[in-house]
C-alpha cells in the first residue's frame, strides 16, 4: 500500500480569497482533502474550485464564521495545475480566511464522516464505525472569535475506542481586523473496524469551535487471472506404442491415459484396431 498520508500546503488571508499551492507529488489518482475557516460576516459560504465535494459545512461564532472541508480525486488537471483558489461568497468586507490542503495516497473517499460544533476549550463528536479495515482517520478542528485576536492552538487528539497515535500536519490561525480564525488536522491510523466513540480535541482559549471525525478507506488494487481449461481430442490415429501426454497444472491427474472416440469415459484399452 502506498504511503498514507504525505504532503500538505497551509495558508492564510484577509482578502475574500484563499489560494492554496498544490501539494508536491501530486499524482493522478491521489486524494486531495482541503478544508477553510473563514470568519468576519453574516451566512459566509466557501466555494471549492470546480469538481471538489463539499464533504462538510459548520456555522461557528453565532453565524459570523464557517468552516468547511472538501476533497477530490485528483486528474490530469489538477497534476498541471500550480494551485488552488477558494472563494467566499458573501458580503466581503473585514474577514478572516485560513486553510490547508493536503495530499494523501493510497486511500479513497472516506467511509464515514461525524462532526460536532459548539463552544469552550473542548469538544467531541459523535461515534462512527468505519467500513474498511486499516482506516486513515483525520481529525479536523476549527475556531473564530470576533473578540480576541489571538489564535489558539488544537491539542489532545483522541478517540474513544482502540485510540492510535495522532500526528499533527498541520495548526494554523490568523487575526486580521476585528476577527480571527483557525484550522488544524492530525492523522492517525486505524486497523479496527469497530465503533470509534467519540473523537475529541482540546483548544488552547475558549472559543466558537467544530471538530470533523473523517475515516479514509484503504484503495486495494491488483488483477484477476481467469482460469483456463483445455479440452484436448485426438483427430487423428495415434501409434499404440511410445504414447506419452502431457498436462501441465492440470485440475485432475488421470493415470493411464487413453484415447476415445465419443462421449463415454475414457477406456484404458484400445476399443478398435487403429494404430
Amino acid at each position: 500500500m502506498a504511503v498514507a498520508f504525505e504532503t500538505i500546503q497551509t495558508a492564510t488571508s484577509d482578502s475574500p480569497g484563499l489560494t492554496l499551492t498544490k501539494p508536491t507529488g501530486l499524482t493522478v489518482g491521489d486524494l486531495l482533502v482541503a478544508g477553510i475557516t473563514i470568519s468576519g460576516f453574516s451566512s459566509p459560504v466557501i466555494t471549492a474550485p470546480a469538481g471538489w465535494t463539499t464533504t462538510n459545512t459548520k456555522t461557528l461564532s453565532a453565524g459570523d464564521a464557517r468552516t468547511s472541508i472538501f476533497q477530490k480525486v485528483a486528474e490530469s488537471s489538477d497534476v498541471a495545475a500550480s494551485d488552488f483558489s477558494f472563494t467566499a461568497t458573501a458580503n466581503t468586507s473585514s474577514l478572516t480566511v485560513v486553510g490547508f490542503m493536503m495530499r494523501i495516497s493510497g486511500f479513497g473517499i472516506q467511509s464515514g464522516f461525524v462532526t460536532a460544533s459548539g463552544s469552550g476549550t473542548t469538544l467531541s463528536t459523535g461515534a462512527m464505525t468505519p467500513t474498511r479495515i486499516n482506516n486513515l482517520m483525520l481529525i479536523i478542528t476549527a475556531s473564530a472569535s470576533k473578540a480576541d485576536l489571538t489564535p489558539p492552538t488544537s491539542s489532545g487528539y483522541q478517540i474513544v475506542s482502540n485510540n492510535p497515535t495522532w500526528t499533527e500536519r498541520a495548526d494554523v490561525g490568523i487575526g486580521s481586523s476585528s476577527h480571527m480564525a483557525t484550522i488544524a488536522v492530525a492523522t492517525a491510523s486505524r486497523p479496527e473496524i469497530t465503533s470509534t466513540g467519540a473523537a475529541s480535541f482540546t483548544l488552547s482559549e475558549s472559543k466558537t469551535l467544530s471538530v470533523s471525525l473523517l475515516s479514509l478507506g484503504p484503495v486495494v488494487s491488483g488483477s484477476i487471472t481467469p482460469e483456463t481449461k483445455v479440452n484436448i481430442y485426438a483427430l487423428n490415429p495415434i501409434p499404440k506404442t511410445g504414447l506419452d501426454i502431457i498436462v501441465t497444472e492440470p485440475d485432475e491427474v488421470i493415470s493411464n491415459p487413453a484415447i476415445w472416440v465419443n462421449d463415454t469415459k475414457p477406456s484404458t484399452t484400445w476399443i478398435n484396431e487403429q494404430k
